[in-house]
């Protein structure tokens, strides 16, 4: 797998395969209220900043969402559809 670059309010990084993505990811979700402004996130349900994921060639392999659930949790979406093969 190509290294991937993830993008997210401000801070960029790069994964070295597509399990390490998931893991920083999960680490945004995770530290959530530190990287976005919370009062804008409980108002809206959704943050405000998407999670841009690109291959090596500028291509957008994945477009995370972090949502709020009911139940006060963050679940991360990917709006990003796959390809028809």
């Amino acid at each position: 797998m190509k290294k991937l670059t993830i993008k997210f309010c401000g801070i960029t990084t790069e994964a070295r395969s597509e399990a390490n993505m998931w893991n920083i990811l999960r680490e945004f979700r995770d530290k959530l209220a530190t990287l976005a402004k919370p009062e804008e996130f409980k108002d809206r349900a959704e943050c405000p900043s998407h999670a841009l994921v690109t291959t090596e060639d500028g291509t957008l392999f994945k477009e995370i969402v972090f949502r709020l659930t009911p139940k006060g949790k963050v679940e991360m979406v990917n709006l990003v559809k796959a390809a028809a093969k």
